[in-house]
């Protein structure tokens, strides 16, 4: 995990765009929790917002997701190289 210095903040692509944001919220603090280690349970804040697409699609949402606390060990690749991307199935 990261240091404890700055938040990190990921963009989340390709979410569902027909569900509610509060529910697609839920599920996306869901499949990440369930990625946490233990101790990044106790030590990771996660706060995520879904915002409106930039390019008004309506079939997919994004989501910012902030850690606080530190970067979880399952994205320390995307902190080396930040053009990267990491993928996840939200069921």
């Amino acid at each position: 995990m990261a240091s404890r210095g700055k938040s990190t903040v990921f963009r989340v692509t390709g979410l569902p765009g027909d569900q509610p944001d509060d529910q697609l919220a839920a599920r996306l603090r869901l499949v990440i929790d369930e990625k946490l280690h233990e101790h990044e349970r106790l030590q990771i804040v996660v706060k995520v917002a879904v915002v409106p697409s930039c390019r008004n699609d309506e079939e997919t949402s994004i989501a910012l997701v902030e850690f606080a606390g530190g970067t979880p060990q399952f994205l320390a690749e995307l902190v080396k190289n930040p053009l990267g991307d990491w993928q996840m199935e939200i069921e």
